[in-house]
């Protein structure tokens, strides 16, 4: 690293902690990055997994959303479509940054 982008990272990292609502974003941001990377690991239930018995339930203690019209978990379900949603958002940016870079 050199001195010029150390001095840019560490001037980032003092905007980050000086205002308050980017480190509540940052923080809500990371919190959602990791809940999303170990969705396989600490989601409840199988995303796929459909119980009719349970369908429509309201938010309870076995499932803390509720669940969808087939008896998925909702909560479930969220964490693994953030995942989605990060591939889809980190791919739309890196194109941006190409076709940009290209026509600038």
């Amino acid at each position: 690293m050199t001195s010029r982008s150390l001095y840019k990272s560490s001037a980032i990292w003092a905007f980050v902690k000086s205002n308050r609502m980017t480190s509540i974003g940052v923080f809500l941001f990371g919190v959602v990055l990791v809940v999303s990377l170990l969705a396989p690991l600490i989601a409840p239930y199988d995303p796929y997994e459909q119980s009719i018995l349970s369908r429509l339930e309201n938010a309870s203690g076995a499932h803390w959303m509720g669940t969808d019209i087939f008896g998925r978990d909702t909560l479930t379900r969220v964490m693994y479509g953030a995942r989605l949603s990060i591939v889809i958002a980190l791919t739309a940016t890196a194109i941006a940054f190409l076709i940009g870079t290209a026509l600038g």
